[in-house]
């Protein structure tokens, strides 16, 4: 911020990830499985900026999962998805997310480079939560 740089574009440079989506919070819709221990939800979000008249959802299990924009997957776990609030890059837990607030969501690859062997995806890729396709990476995908 005080280099006059936008720090969300800054975080992603500095992770090699996809800035994947600006926008605000329209909904949450909560899963009505979700109990004490799973936060279960999808976010809904409408889109700012560039990404005006579009939508974007993320499949939350406590973390972020999977990312769609226009119900086209952007970014899925194992690779890391975060919220962050736009202009000053904070991140945010699930719980901080809340309808109304401008955020930017972005993708990048996993710390720990073992998350995409075959054993890391076989534990956090999409096929564990149900979903019907195959992990692509962030980089793939963007």
């Amino acid at each position: 911020n005080a280099a006059g740089e936008d720090p969300v574009d800054a975080v992603v440079a500095h992770l090699g990830g996809a800035r994947l989506f600006d926008g605000v919070i329209e909904r949450i819709d909560e899963d009505p499985e979700s109990g004490y221990q799973f936060h279960l939800c999808t976010h809904r979000l409408r889109g700012t900026g560039q990404n005006a008249g579009q939508t974007a959802a993320i499949w939350v299990k406590n973390e972020h999962h999977i990312v769609w924009v226009d119900d086209i997957p952007r970014a899925m776990s194992p690779d890391i998805i975060a919220v962050l609030v736009s202009g000053s890059g904070k991140p945010l837990t699930n719980h901080e997310i809340n309808p109304g607030l401008d955020v930017s969501i972005i993708g990048t690859p996993p710390i720990d480079a073992r998350w995409r062997t075959a054993k890391g995806i076989e534990l956090l890729g999409p096929r564990t939560f149900g979903f019907d396709f195959d992990y692509k990476t962030v980089e793939e995908l963007n």
